[in-house]
């Protein structure tokens, strides 16, 4: 299967440009709370859904490079799936970049399989990057939201700002472990921040935005969830 290419668009402080971007590995990171106390939140939300504690923190999958995507339709196998907002890293010539994305994923399945469970899901990014070196001194301040739809109702999902999550350089190692010294065409899922009421949500469409309030700018994206097989579980 080929790699995909997403058609991204760089926001920087010279304009924007076009970036072609092909994707060779997809890298997601979980648990990735600079605070362990929040950790273990975000764990006592998933072992609510039958989900068992992780071996170890921070965890580290691979998933098929096919699952990248700036569509705005999910598509998935059952009903018990989430997003999750996160921040995503892109390497390759004149980068890194950082945009947002959510690491949908089924829910079922991660009692049983959280590899698998990530692998059923398209990962979701925002179309637009920004450089890091562009808001690397600043990182801690950028800000996190998602919102969720389900049925008539929305409502603010998760909110926090970058300082909760561990930086780049953290996550770089372990990165490397994964993908090879030659990051070129590799995509990074942060990991994410706990819910705002505690509570994973079976959600109908997720919006998701990643906000610089010291350059004044927002990379924002939103998609619907489309179940393919509705069947009780």
């Amino acid at each position: 299967m080929a790699n995909p290419e997403l058609a991204l668009v760089i926001e920087s402080r010279a304009g924007r440009e076009p970036l072609p971007f092909t994707v060779r590995r997809i890298v997601c990171a979980g648990y990735t709370s600079r605070d362990r106390a929040e950790v273990d939140r975000h764990v006592r939300e998933l072992e609510r859904l039958g989900i068992p504690r992780p071996r170890a923190v921070p965890t580290f999958f691979s998933v098929g490079s096919y699952l990248a995507t700036l569509g705005r339709v999910v598509e998935v196998q059952g009903p018990f799936t989430s997003g999750e907002v996160e921040f995503v890293l892109l390497f390759g010539p004149g980068g890194p970049w950082v945009t947002v994305g959510s690491d949908q994923t089924d829910r079922f399945f991660e009692r049983h399989s959280v590899l698998a469970s990530k692998q059923l899901c398209p990962k979701v990014l925002g179309g637009t990057v920004w450089p890091v070196v562009e808001v690397e001194d600043h990182w801690d301040e950028l800000a996190l939201r998602a919102w969720v739809r389900s049925g008539r109702t929305r409502r603010l999902y998760q909110e926090a700002t970058l300082d909760a999550l561990l930086p780049p350089a953290a996550l770089l190692p372990a990165v490397r472990r994964y993908a090879g010294r030659e990051l070129g065409g590799v995509v990074v899922f942060s990991g994410t921040v706990p819910t705002v009421d505690g509570e994973v949500i079976y959600g109908d469409a997720y919006e998701l935005e990643l906000a610089d309030p010291r350059l004044g700018r927002t990379i924002r994206t939103q998609y619907t969830v489309q179940v393919l097989e509705r069947v009780k579980r």
